[in-house]
């Protein structure tokens, strides 16, 4: 039996894993041994990759047909128990394990995801469109032991950080912005119109799944500026999808990574400055 399922959303992930054509993953899916690591790590599911990839189908024709099953099982197990860790993180920061500071009248709060010690990101409803998004975050503060006021972050703070970052990696960061315009430019940024797209586009086992999966693409991750990559991942995601929520046709953020592209810094800087958030 072959392969017949839709593995788009990991092509860049898969193209990174060495390839093998001997074994029990010989032929497999190495998409399908992800899933299945990625399902059994969630779970903390630890049965032998050898078990799980041979009730696999065969893999589909292409560069991915002889990647290498058993890695893919193993990377997927390991990015399962790196999302189970913050699902874990996640619960207790939604039930008032960390005292977090809301400022009068704030908008209700729709998702929380904490990215580390120090960054909290949280999405509030908007008042653009019914279903508009208000991104913020808390930053924790070690001299007073507490975490600051929710705070909306804004373009050029995001900008500069990828710039200062790709000073020192600059190869990563193409690849980042890269990614972010495929992203845009193949429907995976989407327009959210319903109740249950919204539901789903904030459900914490996709964003971390998301989160993990595209960090595999920067090593080694970038340790300049303010901010880690995780954070500026999830960032733009969240401020790609609010724009084209609010305007099916935007296009300030896909004009502001291109300009990255032809590292028009100028360009740039007057683009996130323009959008005044």
């Amino acid at each position: 039996m072959t392969c017949t399922a839709d593995h788009s959303s990991i092509q860049d992930l898969m193209a990174s894993l060495p390839t093998s054509q001997g074994g029990i993953g010989r032929h497999k899916c190495a998409a399908c041994a992800f899933e299945a690591g990625y399902s059994n790590g969630l779970v903390g599911n630890a049965i032998s990759p050898d078990t799980a990839i041979a009730a696999l189908p065969d893999g589909q024709a292409g560069a991915q047909r002889h990647k290498c099953a058993k890695s893919a099982y193993l990377k997927g197990f390991d990015i399962g128990s790196a999302v189970a860790n913050s699902l874990v993180q996640y619960s207790g920061y939604n039930t008032g394990s960390a005292i977090l500071k809301f400022r009068k009248n704030e908008k209700p709060l729709l998702a929380i995801f904490p990215i580390d010690s120090s960054f909290i990101v949280g999405v509030f409803q908007g008042t653009l469109s019914q279903y508009d998004m208000i991104v913020k975050y808390w930053k924790y503060d070690p001299i007073k032991n507490t975490w600051g006021y929710p705070k909306q972050p804004k373009h050029i703070h995001w900008v500069v950080d990828i710039m200062i970052k790709q000073e020192f990696s600059a190869r990563i960061i193409k690849k980042f912005i890269q990614s972010m315009i495929r992203e845009w430019d193949n429907g995976i940024i989407k327009h959210l119109s319903s109740p249950a797209e919204r539901i789903s586009f904030l459900d914490p086992k996709r964003v971390y799944r998301h989160l993990y999966i595209e960090l595999q693409k920067y090593n080694p991750l970038p340790t300049r500026g303010e901010y880690p990559m995780s954070f500026l991942i999830l960032i733009a995601e969240l401020l790609m999808t609010q724009e084209r929520t609010n305007y099916a046709k935007a296009f300030m953020f896909r004009n502001l990574l291109e300009r990255f592209g032809k590292n028009d810094f100028y360009g740039i800087i007057s683009t996130a400055t323009h959008n005044g958030k």
